[in-house]
């Protein structure tokens, strides 16, 4: 009977160590991350692997289960944490659709990234051949006003590229942005406030445009 009780009075105890939530695993200091990707030039949308390499101060890799964020400038890594096993923790990178340099990180605790991955994100091989630059309307009033600003990307068959960074510049006033991405139809907007005429200039992929803004 004795024995039962005490059975018993263990059974909660037993309960509650195997409910307790897990505690996640980190590298310890003086650990080192070194990242790696399947490709460092990808086209909008692709997908690659993303591994980072856990290594302890001595070299050897840390213990499996050991947890990794990753996080990156431009596209996205999928999922954003993973565990280490054998010391490399893996995750899908996906380019998303914007064309330019991601800058990719990785964290684990105490370690140290020996250095950030850079993956030039390409619009698959499509050269841009021209901008068209529209001021909408083309004229501020006497004392200022805003207009809308209207690039649109297109390739050398006048196709609109997509997921291309425009960059703007104006001569006077004020941008709304100082870049922006080209949707579907290959068109980025930013608006321009000013009071004076105001020359604009729109760049991206080594094509530009140039539209004044006048005083009426």
């Amino acid at each position: 009977m004795r024995m039962a009780l005490a059975v018993l009075a263990l059974l909660p105890l037993a309960v509650t160590v195997n409910g307790c939530d897990s505690v996640s695993m980190f590298a310890p200091s003086g650990s080192t991350i070194t990242l790696a990707a399947g490709t460092q030039t990808m086209a909008l949308n692709e997908l690659t692997d993303l591994r980072a390499f856990v290594t302890q101060s001595g070299g050897a890799p840390v213990h499996n289960g050991t947890v990794v964020y990753f996080s990156s400038s431009l596209g996205t890594p999928i999922p954003n944490q993973a565990e280490t096993n054998d010391g490399v923790a893996t995750v899908q990178f996906s380019a998303g659709n914007t064309v330019g340099q991601a800058q990719v990180s990785a964290v684990s605790g105490a370690a140290k990234l020996s250095a950030a991955l850079t993956i030039t994100i390409t619009s698959g091989g499509v050269t841009v051949s021209r901008i068209v630059l529209i001021a909408t309307p083309g004229f501020v009033p006497v004392g200022g006003g805003s207009v809308n600003l209207a690039a649109t990307v297109e390739d050398a068959a006048g196709n609109p590229v997509q997921g291309l960074t425009v960059l703007f510049t104006a001569s006077a006033g004020t941008l709304s942005n100082s870049s922006a991405i080209s949707d579907r139809n290959g068109v980025a907007t930013v608006t321009l406030t000013t009071s004076t005429q105001t020359t604009v200039t729109a760049s991206a992929g080594g094509a530009t445009a140039t539209t004044v803004v006048t005083v009426q």
